[in-house]
């Protein structure tokens, strides 16, 4: 599913850049733009720097538990570095595909 989300964004980019641009060097810059942060934004969790769970300390009832629990893997929350490294893969062809129909509809015969 996440696969899907990541290249279907990247469609729709590059459908909007293509629009607005009127040109298709523009998209494929976004593109290679899309792959080059998003592999410098994954550098920092193929450093291996993982935080640690905080224990409870059983003082709360079954349901405040519960919850506190539940905020505390949301906020602890860490993607696999798979992950990050696949979804500017994924991203970046989304922009470019999406910047090609555009481009080939775009344009006017004299």
């Amino acid at each position: 599913m996440f696969c899907f989300f990541q290249f279907d964004a990247g469609l729709v980019t590059g459908l909007v850049m293509s629009k607005l641009s009127g040109d298709r060097k523009v998209p494929l810059t976004v593109a290679g733009m899309t792959s080059t942060f998003g592999m410098v934004m994954a550098l920092p969790a193929m450093r291996g720097t993982v935080r640690e769970a905080v224990p409870r300390d059983g003082s709360l009832t079954n349901m405040q538990a519960n919850m506190q629990a539940n905020m505390q893997a949301m906020m602890q929350a860490q993607r696999p570095v798979g992950i990050q490294l696949i979804a500017p893969a994924l991203a970046a062809p989304g922009v470019s595909a999406g910047a090609t129909p555009m481009s080939v509809v775009g344009r006017r015969r004299s």
